[in-house]
């Protein structure tokens, strides 16, 4: 019992992490968006992603509307 407690506790910390980590992460990525004048690749170089593919399917799923779109909207 307790075993199984341990593993379900771990697996709902690792969830909160991985969260916590996207949004902090799509937090910084708009912060480049609105404030600086780059590239949607480049500001997805910034936040850590090597390929703005994974970078725009990850902040769409976060914000639902793609970084280009987001970024069009402030401009």
């Amino acid at each position: 019992m307790y075993k199984t407690y341990n593993v379900i506790h771990i697996k709902l910390l690792l969830v909160i992490v991985i969260f916590s980590t996207a949004s902090i992460t799509t937090q910084k990525a708009k912060t480049l968006l609105t404030t600086c004048n780059l590239f949607v690749a480049k500001a997805a170089y910034q936040v850590g992603f090597k390929q703005a593919q994974s970078f725009n399917k990850k902040f769409k799923r976060n914000r639902n509307l793609a970084p280009l779109q987001f970024k069009q909207t402030f401009n």
